[in-house]
């Protein structure tokens, strides 16, 4: 279990922003101004003088000035208000001992971040030697306050392993004391794990339009009362709670700093890399202050295509089947009704060659199964890079059915979701009262009847089990379950909903009681 946390106080005073209104032009007065472009990557921050700015320490964040730039440098070690079991932490020798050693470059390649923690009736370091670098094994080790080591996660000792990963359940409230990260993503700013002031922070002096998720930076799309939102400071502040479900949910807000006086109402977009919770989940479920929907982030992996870029057409021929190449998909989902299907080819392909062709020929199950084949063209290069293309197929397939592109294979309803909450809710009951009409008959011999799984979670599965005669399997039966499981799946989807993530109990047998058929558990 990796639990370090990225760099989470490095933006936490970006909001301290002091400029010179004199006609010394964008001098700074502060080692905060552009706090955003001081990075350990050698990108620089605003203007200092290195004969007159001796190194600076603003809220323990360390910085000197170098080739006329502030710059976040770990060679400062600043004087910090942290304690741990009541002694500074810029009192412990140990620790300033280790820092002096992690700063030097040759003997550090990995990189190290040191995180403190309230434990218990005190506090304890987490030493993560594997930062800048992808480790095969988690490589951290937990220290007291006098610098004695508790445990490390060894895998030669699979005891000292499982004793870290219960504290660092019980552990809360962490704050980075040192870093040497390398910054090389292009977000905007970086999300902070900060439970106290997730709590405290009650105003909320905007409005979020829309987020997606790129596979490394979450883009929060939003307005404010102001004038052209240039000056705005934003922070995305984590509360430091896992909510154990699966995948596993946390709770997040963004913090809006706005001094504009003007009375327009802008738009901005500010990017934020979640790398410190996905150190520790590669999939995370964000329930974001302000925002009605949940989001799904997965390292790596970009889960939020523009349903702008649906504007390719399926095509109906089955000579051409023939002769062309297939292209085997790295993803393949349906968002209403558009079919998005990502693949690797290389990096100058023309996107007007990539086709999706049916042949017109599909099972004769309930419901049927088409099976189209994708293709990007012959390619013979191994430089490859990733592509989503969308297919709109709201008058290709004017029926519900399966839809098998490669080893994926997704279920289309046939319909697209209401645009208001009421009215998919309504449409929801009503789909629901269909099937609920065709089960309610009598029940005479149990043996006649089975259960199917119907509605769908927001956080997966279904709700629960019905009964059903055997005999409507013939009809169209299973096709309305399905139809209704995927229908409020995709409402799901589209207005956030969120649910506990216990597994529903699927019974064992059905008894006729009084004439009903019961699911007896």
């Amino acid at each position: 279990m990796k639990t370090s946390f990225w760099l989470a106080l490095y933006l936490l005073f970006a909001t301290l922003i002091a400029c010179n209104d004199d006609d010394s032009g964008d001098a700074c007065f502060s080692p905060t101004q552009n706090i955003e472009l001081a990075k350990f990557d050698s990108d620089m921050g605003c203007d200092c003088d290195p004969d007159i700015d001796a190194p600076n320490c603003v809220n323990s964040l360390p910085f000197k000035c170098e080739e006329g730039k502030w710059i976040l440098s770990p060679a400062v070690l600043c004087e910090s208000s942290l304690s741990c079991n009541e002694t500074p932490i810029s009192q412990l020798d140990w620790l300033q001992s280790l820092i002096k050693g992690y700063n030097d470059p040759k003997a550090n390649t990995t990189g190290v971040e040191i995180t403190l923690y309230d434990y218990k009736e005190g506090q304890v370091f987490l030493i993560d030697h594997c930062i800048n670098v992808e480790c095969f094994v988690p490589e951290y080790e937990i220290l007291n306050c006098q610098g004695e080591r508790i445990c490390s996660s060894n895998l030669g000792n699979s005891t000292e392993a499982e004793q870290c990963e219960n504290i660092l359940k019980e552990a809360a409230n962490p704050r980075v004391v040192y870093t040497n990260r390398i910054i090389t993503n292009t977000c905007d700013n970086l999300v902070e794990i900060n439970g106290d002031l997730y709590d405290n922070s009650t105003e909320r002096n905007y409005t979020i339009l829309d987020v997606s998720w790129d596979g490394t930076c979450l883009k929060i799309n939003f307005s404010s009362g102001g004038c052209d939102g240039s000056t705005w400071v934003t922070r995305l502040i984590d509360q430091g709670v896992v909510m154990e479900s699966f995948p596993v949910q946390r709770n997040v807000k963004m913090i809006l700093e706005n001094e504009e006086l003007c009375d327009a109402l802008p738009v901005q977009e500010h990017s934020f890399d979640m790398s410190p919770i996905l150190a520790q989940n590669d999939k995370i479920y964000l329930n974001i202050e302000g925002y009605n929907k949940q989001v799904l982030i997965e390292k790596g992996i970009s889960n939020n295509p523009n349903p702008g870029d649906c504007t390719k057409k399926p095509i109906l021929d089955d000579l051409t089947l023939i002769d062309i190449a297939p292209t085997e998909p790295t993803k393949v989902e349906i968002i209403d009704q558009c079919l998005y299907i990502s693949f690797e080819a290389p990096k100058f392909i023309d996107l007007n060659d990539v086709v999706l062709i049916d042949g017109g020929i599909e099972t004769k199950a309930i419901p049927p199964t088409s099976v189209p084949v994708f293709s990007a063209g012959f390619f013979t290069d191994t430089s490859l890079k990733e592509y989503t293309v969308g297919f709109d197929i709201s008058d290709f397939y004017t029926a519900p059915r399966y839809i098998s592109i490669g080893q994926y294979r997704v279920f289309y309803s046939g319909f697209s979701i209401p645009d208001t909450k009421e009215a998919f809710l309504e449409q929801l009951q009503q789909k629901r009262d269909e099937i609920d009409a065709l089960v309610n008959v009598a029940c005479n011999n149990a043996d006649d009847w089975k259960w199917i799984a119907i509605g769908s979670k927001p956080c997966g599965g279904p709700w629960g089990f019905m009964a059903y005669p055997k005999a409507l399997a013939a009809t169209n039966f299973i096709n309305l379950v399905d139809n209704y499981n995927s229908f409020e799946a995709a409402g799901n989807t589209k207005f956030g909903f969120v649910s506990t993530c216990d597994i529903a109990a699927a019974p064992t047998r059905i008894e006729c009681i009084n004439g009903s058929a019961t699911l007896i558990y």
